[in-house]
């Protein structure tokens, strides 16, 4: 059996939906219930079996501009939206 997920940072689950937010600019922000449950299922159902592929970089953006760009935004969002990303931690 596979250990245990470890537990993801209210950071973490904001630099993942972030993420998506910068390679695909159509999404917009959703702070529903159900975006919550999304970021935990995405994270709790990883299929952690086989290790994963190198993955292709998408070419949009480069991992150390998107990590500042991600962070500078992370350190700028209000409170209250930062306690939805923590609310997810928290159930994590």
């Amino acid at each position: 059996p596979l250990p245990p997920l470890r537990a993801l940072s209210a950071y973490n689950f904001f630099f993942r939906d972030e993420r998506e937010r910068i390679l695909h600019p159509h999404v917009s922000p959703d702070w529903s219930e159900t975006k919550k449950t999304k970021l935990l299922q995405e994270h709790w159902w990883q299929d952690r079996s086989k290790k994963r592929k190198h993955r292709k970089t998408h070419g949009k953006i480069n991992f150390t501009t998107l990590s500042k760009l991600i962070s500078a935004r992370w350190r700028e969002l209000p409170e209250d939206r930062k306690d939805f990303y923590r609310q997810i931690a928290s159930r994590d």
